[in-house]
């Protein structure tokens, strides 16, 4: 059994036993409970804990009470102790019945990290669009995939600015996908406004990256898919709106931060070091996971500048 969201966990539902890092709803394990559990967030049903991503986008059952039962094996207290290993992508390695889950969870992420937010600044005219606090996400039903969709607005008329979509394809990427999108059968256009599209792939997009022009028209895309654990790949224009796309929480990417260093060879000994960005770009990490990662560390790692470049250092400790 692989630890992480792409492979559902066989789970203790007889006589209350419930595991204290598992949610009963998604299926992922986490590394610490901070932030990611609360005694609050529980199944209705038999008290079995859901974590923050399922709570906040409004699951209140667990899985087996939802419908999507997981497997039972016996007390959670028997379970083998599972080795650590470093996972195969998950476009190679994730089971077919396991990708449905997957674009679950990166719709679910991209409704969650929209909702947070509220509001976005577009670069190039400093101009604040925002969100109705009432809105409802508009689901559209396409043959190519499932869609979740927000519109931000500004002035009094509250005309629509700005488009957010993510869109998870039932199948791998044909190779005309961005043609699909935004053809007939597609999402609707209008002319006097920005689209922002994250695509997220079952299969990953191996090359289509390099063959994708990102930027169409008063379009832009980017290719989400998932690697490893809670680990997810976002390609695309640097802009504000990028990280709505990912849908990896930041307790998740912390957590993940504080692994990276300790397992980075250049990290081991005291005096080592590792240039930021190339850390940052490896692990796909933001820097301020990092640095909280760090601040976390009791000092034994710092973030350091050395003729303008960053870069973090092991220190004796």
């Amino acid at each position: 059994m692989r630890a992480g969201p792409s492979v559902r966990r066989r789970v203790v539902f007889e006589h209350g036993a419930f595991e204290p890092d598992l949610c009963y709803g998604c299926g992922k394990r986490y590394l610490t409970r901070v932030n990611s559990f609360s005694p609050l967030w529980k199944c209705s049903e038999c008290g079995a804990p859901l974590c923050v991503l399922c709570w906040e986008t409004g699951e209140r059952r667990c899985a087996r009470h939802s419908g999507n039962a997981m497997e039972s094996t016996g007390p959670a207290q028997s379970a083998a102790p599972e080795t650590p290993a470093v996972p195969p992508p998950a476009s190679e390695s994730a089971p077919s019945g396991a990708r449905p889950r997957m674009a679950e969870i990166f719709l679910r992420g991209f409704e969650r990290n929209i909702r947070s937010c509220r509001e976005v600044v577009i670069p190039w005219s400093g101009e604040t669009l925002r969100l109705d606090p009432d809105a409802r996400v508009q689901t559209p039903e396409r043959l190519f995939g499932e869609v979740r969709q927000f519109s931000f607005s500004s002035g009094l008329l509250k005309r629509n600015r700005l488009c957010l979509a993510a869109i998870a394809l039932h199948d791998p990427p044909p190779a005309r996908v961005l043609e699909l999108v935004s053809g007939p059968m597609g999402l609707s256009f209008q002319d006097d406004a920005a689209y922002c599209i994250g695509i997220f792939s079952p299969a990953g997009w191996r090359d289509s990256m390099e063959t994708l022009d990102p930027v169409r028209g008063n379009a832009c895309v980017y290719l989400v898919e998932h690697l490893a654990g809670t680990a997810w790949s976002v390609a695309g224009p640097e802009a504000p709106w990028k990280s709505l796309f990912d849908p990896e929480t930041f307790p998740e990417q912390e957590t993940r931060a504080g692994t990276a260093l300790s397992a980075a060879p250049d990290l081991r000994f005291p005096g080592g070091f590792v240039f930021l960005d190339g850390f940052l770009e490896q692990n796909h990490l933001t820097r301020e996971a990092v640095e909280r990662a760090a601040d976390s560390s009791n000092g034994r790692y710092l973030i350091i500048e050395h003729k303008g470049r960053y870069a973090i250092q092991r220190t004796s400790q």
